[in-house]
Order: structure tokens, then C-alpha cells, then sequence
């Protein structure tokens, strides 16, 4: 038998311009889907059929969202529901879903309003795309830390989760804490909070009474206790609650007290439109995440 090949250096020569000509443009359509900046993220979820531009990964707390995105619900369920804010921390979607399909809510109307695609991206990303880019991580590994199981004296809970300052004789200043507390004697129940990788958790609770007067507010409270993350639970009369506390000296905690307190505030300001279990959980993964930048200084 006998074969003849022509030009067979100008065919592989084609080939590999041909090879090298569809590399550049999958190189570049990656690099310009790379090249998308993100919009808003997720605050709040219900149900893993949400998605983004028709990929297969499910939106969860805390994912990042791409301008113009299209947000869909591949079997929606009765219930189902999806809050976006942008990267100002401005609620800027709510999605909820009902037997016959998911629509946008605007105000209190019946969340019946076609799914429009997400705003192009703003000038600036705020200050929230930092927080967020620094807790979203301990929402995906440690979800059930953070989560607030409701109990009958939830909806009765007068303490709030913040930074406490303490003093060289290791008094604490409580205002934040107890600012939405009426006049009394509070017992306390303090126990560390432990690390995300389950270190220094639980251990025998400090027990401490205050006599909390809201006209003397930054009375300093003997604590006794190093720095650290907290859990503090409280009783008084037929009212319980728990809070989470980053305890730290006056010398080094002004700048993490005044960055969470600016987070409070973004959050606090969603209102009715986020789960208030949800809320906290934002709050309470923030001061995790400053008591362990506080830990790596």
C-alpha cells in the first residue's frame, strides 16, 4: 500500500494555530468573566435551589454576587426565600416564593413582582464588603455556631451583644450590654465562647451580680476575667437572654469597639426585612471574627 501525505507541515502548523486561537479566546471569555465585580452578597437564604446566572453552586449567607446577575429558584417551594444587600450593607432584594412560583417583594405586597437583575456595580464597594469578606467563611465552616434558637424570654431579652471595655482593675464597663435594660439586679452567667477550631470552649461559668442603673451607666462592673470571647447568659425576675461579649483592655480595644459598633448599626438598620435570629447571627460571627484577628496581633 502506498500513502502519500501532502503539505503535512502546513496541516499541523494550522492545527496548532487553530489550537492556540481557541485557548486565547477561552482564556480571555474566563478572564473576562473574572473581570465582573460583585454587587451585593447574600444576607439570608432559605432553601439550596437558589442560584445565580444558571450555575449549579447554591447561593448560601454571606456568598458574593456578580452586577447584573440573574437570581433564579430551580424548584421552588412554598416558604422559599432570598435577601440580597449591596456592598453599602442596603437591602436591595427580597425574594420569596409560594406554590405558584418566587417573586420580587417590594414593601408588604404580596412578593408577586417579576425577578428584575441584579444593578450594575456601584462606585464604591463600603465598608460592609470587608466585613463580609472576613465572616463569610466562618457562616460556610461553623453555621451552627452562630445560629439563635428562639426560647419563651427571646422575644424578653433586654441584653445586647457588643465589646466590653474593662479597666487595669479589671472592672468592665456594661452600658453596651445592658443599655435596653430597665433598672435592677441582673445575675450573669459568663462562660468563654470558645474558637471556631473548638478550642477553650465551655468550662465552669463565672457568676456575676449587677445592680445595673441606667442613670449610672458607666459604672465599671468587677469582671475578673481575661480577653476573650464570651457567652453571657442572664436572668432576672421571668426574663432570660444570652449575648456574646468580646472582652478586651481599654489600651487595645477602642479600634475593634468602634468597627463593631459601625456593623451593628448595618445590620440593626435591616429591620423587619432580615429574621432577627439572622441579625444577631451577623453580629455574633463579626465580634468571632475580631476576637480572632485580636488573637493573631
Amino acid at each position: 500500500m502506498h500513502v502519500t501525505v501532502k503539505n503535512s507541515g502546513a496541516t499541523v502548523l494550522a492545527g496548532i494555530r487553530a489550537l492556540a486561537a481557541c485557548v486565547f479566546f477561552m482564556l480571555a471569555a474566563v478572564e473576562c468573566i473574572a473581570q465582573v465585580p460583585n454587587v451585593g452578597w447574600v444576607v439570608d437564604v432559605k432553601s439550596q435551589s437558589w442560584h445565580v446566572n444558571g450555575r449549579q453552586e447554591s447561593l448560601t449567607k454571606g456568598k458574593l454576587l456578580p452586577a447584573e446577575g440573574i437570581l433564579s429558584n430551580a424548584s421552588p417551594t412554598d416558604g422559599d426565600y432570598l435577601v440580597i444587600a449591596n456592598m453599602h450593607g442596603d437591602i436591595i432584594r427580597r425574594l420569596r416564593c409560594s406554590n405558584s412560583g418566587c417573586g420580587a417583594c417590594v414593601q408588604n405586597d404580596s412578593c408577586a413582582n417579576p425577578i428584575a437583575p441584579l444593578p450594575k456595580a456601584p462606585e464604591e464597594a463600603g465598608y460592609l464588603s470587608a466585613a463580609i469578606d472576613g465572616i463569610k467563611d466562618l457562616f460556610g465552616e461553623h453555621p451552627e455556631r452562630y445560629s439563635v434558637h428562639r426560647s419563651r424570654g427571646l422575644s424578653y431579652s433586654c441584653i445586647s451583644d457588643t465589646v466590653v471595655v474593662f479597666n487595669s482593675d479589671g472592672g468592665g464597663d456594661l452600658e453596651g450590654l445592658l443599655r435596653n435594660c430597665a433598672e435592677g439586679t441582673y445575675n450573669l452567667e459568663i462562660r468563654a465562647a470558645g474558637s471556631t477550631h473548638g478550642g477553650g470552649q465551655g468550662g465552669s461559668p463565672r457568676e456575676v451580680v449587677v445592680s445595673w442603673n441606667p442613670a449610672n451607666p458607666s459604672r465599671a462592673v468587677p469582671l475578673d476575667l481575661g480577653a476573650g470571647l464570651y457567652i453571657l447568659e442572664y436572668t432576672r425576675d421571668w426574663m432570660s437572654g444570652t449575648a456574646w461579649v468580646l472582652l478586651c483592655p481599654q489600651s487595645s480595644c477602642s479600634a475593634a469597639a468602634e468597627s463593631y459598633n459601625a456593623f451593628a448599626a448595618i445590620v440593626d438598620g435591616w429591620g423587619e426585612q432580615v429574621e432577627s435570629e439572622t441579625r444577631i447571627a451577623y453580629k455574633r460571627a463579626y465580634l468571632d471574627k475580631l476576637s480572632e484577628l485580636k488573637d493573631k496581633k
